[in-house]
């Protein structure tokens, strides 16, 4: 009775800890299937912050590094993750997640921007516009250029179904209303923030994105 006793205490032991071996080499790995969100279009001579979601938002690795696979013509240069684009053309880019497949195994996924001549509207509604659970966000379009020199009269919109729409430069507020020209005649040179606060659909917000006076 003794031995099989035993013999039941070793069967246990040797195969009780095979299988918990096996279940934690298999689990908690999970692998990035796409990069969503990438911004389609950028401007001659405007910073444009390259952003992604990756997806699934619990993937294990979701830092994104970007790099040009073909600049296109458009003499793109890299700052982090900026690019500054000097000529209109397309730009063939290519997004990594270190790791992303797996140890050992990146994650690629490649887009086209499309650089194109600076507008002399600038529109900013929610289809560039990343909001954050703060109630705050960004235009992925990051700066407004007025050229002292050309005389530039440019305009600003507040995204679609804004109301309560104020605009500020700094603690200065500069109007309310959707839109907002902007007269290069009426600033000194230098880099601004403006700011921009709205509400849509009953929810306070409020976006930013520099205005570039040369």
């Amino acid at each position: 009775m003794k031995k099989n006793i035993i013999l039941f205490i070793v069967l246990v032991f040797v195969f009780g800890c095979k299988n918990p071996a096996k279940t934690r080499v298999s689990d908690g790995f999970i692998e990035v299937k796409s990069i969503s969100g990438v911004p389609t279009t950028a401007y001659v001579d405007i910073p444009l912050l390259l952003a992604g979601t990756v997806e699934p938002g619990n993937a294990v690795n979701t830092e994104i590094e970007w790099s040009v696979i073909n600049a296109g013509g458009t003499e793109a240069e890299f700052d982090g993750a900026t690019i500054l684009a000097k000529a209109a053309g397309t730009i063939n880019l290519s997004a990594t997640v270190t790791g992303g497949l797996g140890r050992g195994k990146d994650f690629t996924q490649d887009f086209l921007i499309t650089v194109l001549e600076e507008p002399a509207n600038i529109i900013l509604s929610m289809d560039n516009f990343t909001p954050t659970d703060t109630g705050s966000g960004v235009f992925i379009r990051t700066a407004i250029v007025l050229n002292k020199a050309s005389a530039d009269i440019k305009t600003a919109e507040a995204p679609s179904g804004s109301i309560n729409v104020v605009w500020h430069l700094g603690n200065i507020e500069l109007g309310t209303g959707n839109s907002l020209t902007l007269n290069a005649g009426h600033f000194n040179p230098g880099t601004f923030t403006l700011y921009c606060t709205f509400t849509i659909d009953g929810k306070p917000w409020m976006g930013s994105f520099s205005l570039v006076v040369e």
